[in-house]
């Protein structure tokens, strides 16, 4: 007889502490209200993006347009030592390079919860760098502007690590919309 009473007891405990645990957790849910939607372009931060993409990519092309006729590539037989990869090749590929969605197909289609509020959500990339060839540097940026939805992107800060030889002067960054450009006179390392 006492161990029927404890079973339902226990399976009465059992029930209540669910059904608490279930109505505790919609009501923490509903005081913050979440939002399921796709991520779109804002109009202004998808604008600032849009500009974004437009200086880089007119920039890409001067520089390179500029080094194709005066043909600066073509002396330096040390860039591959220098960056372990052929830099010729890599001004050739382009600022916007394109690669192939990896993601699986069921990514395509989901929907994810996001906040309400878009302030929530943005975050900035840092980009840190010491004498890196302009191409990759300013394909990485481009990738980002890109790939990230713009009401995501706060901004791009890229910071110069006291780089003692840059190809090009990379000043024209902080023309560019989201990107804030930084340069450190002292090599204070990724870590600092």
């Amino acid at each position: 007889m006492k161990v029927l009473f404890r079973r339902k007891s226990g399976f009465l405990l059992l029930l209540v502490c669910g059904l608490l645990f279930i109505f505790w957790n919609n009501v923490y849910l509903f005081h913050e209200p979440k939002v399921r939607r796709r991520a779109t372009l804002a109009d202004d931060a998808g604008n600032h993006a849009n500009v974004s993409l437009e200086a880089i990519n007119r920039h890409w092309h001067d520089l390179f347009a500029a080094r194709k006729s005066t043909n600066l590539t073509a002396g330096n037989a040390n860039t591959f030592q220098r960056h372990y990869f052929n830099v010729d090749q890599s001004d050739r590929i382009g600022a916007e390079r394109p690669l192939p969605d990896t993601r699986h197909a069921n990514c395509h289609s989901r929907d994810f919860q996001l906040p309400a509020s878009p302030q929530r959500s943005t975050t900035s990339v840092i980009i840190t760098f010491h004498n890196e060839a302009t191409s990759t540097l300013l394909r990485t940026i481009t990738s980002v502007l890109a790939r990230t939805p713009a009401d995501f992107l706060h901004e791009i800060i890229v910071i110069d690590d006291a780089s003692t030889v840059l190809e090009d002067e990379l000043d024209f960054l902080q023309r560019v919309p989201l990107v804030r450009f930084h340069r450190n006179y002292v090599r204070e390392g990724i870590l600092a």
